[in-house]
C-alpha cells in the first residue's frame, strides 16, 4: 500500500522577501518583482529586467559572517533551507539528524565562481585561481553546505537540471521515504544571475526581449518574446502522514502522484507534439488513483517563448 506523503514546511528567499504567506499574496495579487538589474552590466544587450534578491535580507536568517562569505547560490540555499525546517518545526536533534535527507535541483549552480575562475586562469593562468573557490563551483556544493551548516547527515543528493529536475528529486525522495530510509526529506532548488547567462541566453533567442514587443514574461500571450531571468530559492519538508500527525504539525498539501520522463528529443528543442508531457501527465494521475476531473488548478513552465508554450498547451489539452 502507498503511504501518504504530506508537505510539512515551507522555506522561500525570492525577490518579494522571505515570508511565504506575504510572497504568495503578491503573487495571486499579479504583483510582479521584475526590476531593471542593479547587479549585472546590460550595455551590451537590450534585456534589462531581472528578478533580484538583496543580499542584505539575508542576514535575517544567516547569522553567522562565514554563511555570507560563501556564493550567493549557497547563501540562497542555506536560509530557504533553515526557514523551510523552521516552519516545519524540526529540531536538529542527535537522534533526527541522520533521519533527514537533502534533495536538491539547480540548472546553473555556482555560476559567478565558475565565471570568475574561468576569467583568472585564461587571463592570469593557474596560479591565480582560489583553490577554495574552485571547491564551491560543483553543483552539489550548496546542498553540501546546508548538511554542513546544519548538521544533516542523511542522504544528500543534488541533481543538475532545469525545469524537470524539481520533479525528479521529489519522486527521489518520496522513494527515500517509503523505504524507509530517512523520516523527513528538505526538497528544494535554487539559481543566481550571472552576466555570461544572460548574454547567453539572449543571444540563443530565448530572453525577452527577442523582438519588437515590449520586455516581460507574458506566457501563452501571442505577443510573448521570451523569459526574464530571476534569482531566488525555496524548500519544502516532506513527510509520511503518520509521522507528521505524530509531531501535531501543520500540513499543508499531500502529494498524491508524481512522475518523470525525458522526450529523449534534442539538447535545445523540445519534442514538438508535446506528447511525452502528456504522457507524464497521465501517469501523475494514474499514480494519484484520481479522475482529470477533479484538478482544479494546472500549473505550467510558461517559459513564454513561442514553441514551448504551443508545447505544453498541446501535451496539457491532450492529457
Amino acid at each position: 500500500m502507498k503511504e501518504k506523503i504530506v508537505i510539512t514546511g515551507i522555506g522561500i528567499v525570492s525577490p518579494f522577501g522571505l515570508d511565504k504567506d506575504s510572497v504568495f499574496d503578491k503573487i495571486v495579487k499579479g504583483e510582479s518583482w521584475l526590476k531593471e538589474t542593479s547587479k549585472i552590466k546590460t550595455n551590451s544587450i537590450p534585456s534589462k529586467l531581472c528578478g533580484e534578491i538583496d543580499p542584505v535580507i539575508l542576514k535575517k536568517v544567516l547569522v553567522d559572517g562565514r554563511s555570507l562569505r560563501t556564493t550567493f547560490i549557497s547563501q540562497l540555499t542555506l536560509a530557504a533551507g533553515i526557514l523551510c525546517l523552521q516552519d516545519a518545526k524540526i529540531k536538529l536533534t542527535k537522534d533526527c539528524s541522520h533521519r533527514i535527507g537533502i534533495f536538491f535541483t539547480t540548472s546553473q549552480g555556482a555560476i559567478n565562481a565558475i565565471e570568475e575562475i574561468n576569467y583568472k586562469l585564461f587571463t592570469n593562468g593557474p596560479d591565480s585561481v582560489d583553490p577554495l573557490l574552485f571547491s564551491e563551483t560543483v553543483f552539489n556544493a550548496p546542498a553540501s553546505l546546508l548538511s554542513i551548516k546544519l548538521g544533516i547527515y542523511g542522504p544528500c543528493i543534488a541533481v543538475p537540471m532545469c525545469n524537470g529536475g524539481v520533479g525528479s528529486i521529489i519522486l527521489q525522495a518520496i522513494n527515500f521515504l517509503n523505504l524507509g530510509i530517512i523520516d523527513y526529506a528538505l526538497v528544494g532548488a535554487a539559481e543566481e544571475i550571472s552576466q555570461l547567462v544572460r548574454e547567453t541566453y539572449y543571444y540563443l533567442g530565448v530572453l525577452s526581449p527577442s523582438d519588437n514587443y515590449p520586455e516581460g514574461s507574458r506566457p501563452f500571450d501571442k505577443t510573448r518574446n521570451g523569459f526574464v531571468l530571476s534569482e531566488g530559492a525555496a524548500f519544502v519538508l516532506i513527510e509520511k502522514y503518520d509521522t507528521a500527525k505524530v509531531r501535531d504539525v501543520n500540513i499543508y498539501g499531500e502529494i498524491s502522484g508524481v512522475s518523470v520522463c525525458s522526450d529523449g528529443y534534442k539538447l535545445n528543442e523540445c519534442e514538438p507534439s508535446g506528447k511525452f508531457l502528456t504522457y507524464v501527465i497521465n501517469k501523475s494521475i494514474e499514480d494519484a488513483s484520481i479522475e482529470p476531473k477533479e484538478i482544479d488548478c494546472t500549473l505550467s513552465s510558461a517559459a513564454s517563448l513561442k514553441d514551448l508554450d504551443v508545447i505544453e498547451a498541446k501535451g496539457i489539452r491532450n492529457a
